[in-house]
């Protein structure tokens, strides 16, 4: 049997209705003789299967407009917080270390001026210990987002600052094992330079060469260590590990996808960078026009005609715009990078483990209404088994 335009089903039987379709002219009422196909579920943020690489590209740069006032909202409070104190502490310890030196005798001013020059040195520490627990609050605020916005859920403001303050102590001791391992491989390498620059006659020579290679060697082993580490954030928030755990699991996942990793995190930070550049440039340069007009010779204290407050006024509204400016996109900037790294490892584990199918289930069960479904994130493996779960690892 045909239909209208000739074509008949295997069997002559009519096709199966499309989706959203009635089914063909002359079908007979009931249902369907055969299994049709639907598409994967995708109730939230992403589909719940493994994604092409122009999704994972793509889905990071979704979530800044799935749920902003939240998110975006958090990152720059958070940003907001480390840039003013920062520049309190600081400030205050600069001007205060200036009045010392200012007022001490010349017989003292040596003594003094070394120890303001240390007590600044050390307040510059205040700015890096904030940017830390921020970066390790804004990762679990993130992470947390993508994951339950890939369900379809929308997180309010305190739900999300409550699941990232939960796991805070272990995110933040990623975050300094992290910067330990950094400052350990970038002094071993400015060592070896130092090492090579004093060095004299061929020697010299022979340590510079040798310290390029090395500094080559040592970028290209840092790049895979943070790929091949990238997923801890997501492990210590979801999975509720703690970091030698994830650790170790983060590895296991990475295992077969590193230059997909690699390749999409790359591509975000080159993104997020080209667009920060584009939206700082030009008030740079407005800046330093501006500059050059009001104090041309480097010194602002010439001039006191209204021409010239007028000058200082706008150079000071375009420090400002710049500051902000500067804020805003540091916002945006690490919640695409941290949105990025949480799709990655839904992905693996998409891949490796089968989580679409518990994902999809949680999705069920929670339209079904069903009380209290299991976390699908969580797995045995992490500790306490979720509750009402049967203990397979997700």
């Amino acid at each position: 049997m045909s239909d209208d335009t000739g074509w008949a089903a295997p069997g002559g039987r009519h096709p199966l209705p499309l989706p959203g379709y009635g089914p063909p002219p002359g079908a007979a009422a009931g249902p369907p003789s055969g299994p049709g196909w639907s598409p994967p579920p995708s109730p939230g943020l992403m589909p719940l299967h493994p994604l092409g690489f122009g999704t994972l590209l793509g889905i990071p740069f979704r979530e800044l407009r799935r749920n902003p006032r939240p998110v975006v909202g958090t990152s720059l409070i958070v940003q907001a917080v480390v840039m003013i104190a920062s520049l309190f502490v600081t400030g205050a310890v600069g001007l205060t270390a200036y009045d010392r030196v200012a007022m001490a005798a010349p017989a003292e001013r040596a003594t003094v001026l070394s120890g303001a020059v240390a007590g600044f040195v050390l307040s510059l520490l205040v700015p890096v210990v904030l940017g830390l627990l921020g970066s390790a609050f804004l990762q679990g605020v993130i992470v947390a987002d993508v994951a339950r916005g890939t369900l379809g859920e929308r997180l309010s403001l305190r739900q999300l600052w409550h699941a990232a303050r939960r796991r805070l102590a272990p995110l933040v001791g990623w975050v300094l094992l992290l910067a330990a391992g950094i400052t350990v491989l970038v002094a071993a390498v400015a060592a070896i330079v130092w090492l090579s620059l004093t060095a004299g006659g061929p020697a010299m020579i022979i340590g510079i060469v040798a310290a390029v290679f090395v500094g080559i060697a040592a970028l290209i082993v840092g790049v895979w260590l943070y790929v091949k580490t990238s997923l801890v954030p997501c492990l210590i928030v979801l999975e509720r590990r703690g970091v030698r755990s994830s650790l170790g699991r983060s590895w296991l996942l990475t295992g077969g996808l590193f230059w997909r990793m690699f390749g999409v995190q790359a591509l975000v930070a080159v993104i997020v960078n080209a667009i920060s550049q584009v939206a700082t440039t030009p008030l740079g340069l407005a800046v330093g026009i501006v500059g050059g007009i009001v104090a041309p010779t480097g010194s602002a204290a010439g001039g006191g005609g209204a021409e010239s407050g007028t000058g200082r006024a706008a150079l000071i509204a375009l420090y400002a715009a710049t500051l902000l400016v500067t804020l805003l996109v540091s916002a945006l900037t690490t919640v695409v990078q941290s949105a990025a790294v949480a799709v990655l490892y839904l992905d693996a584990r998409m891949r490796k483990e089968g989580l679409a199918l518990h994902l999809t289930r949680y999705v069920e069960e929670r339209a079904a209404e069903r009380e209290d479904p299991p976390d699908p994130f969580e797995t045995p493996a992490a500790g306490a088994a979720p509750k009402g779960s049967s203990g397979e690892v997700s």
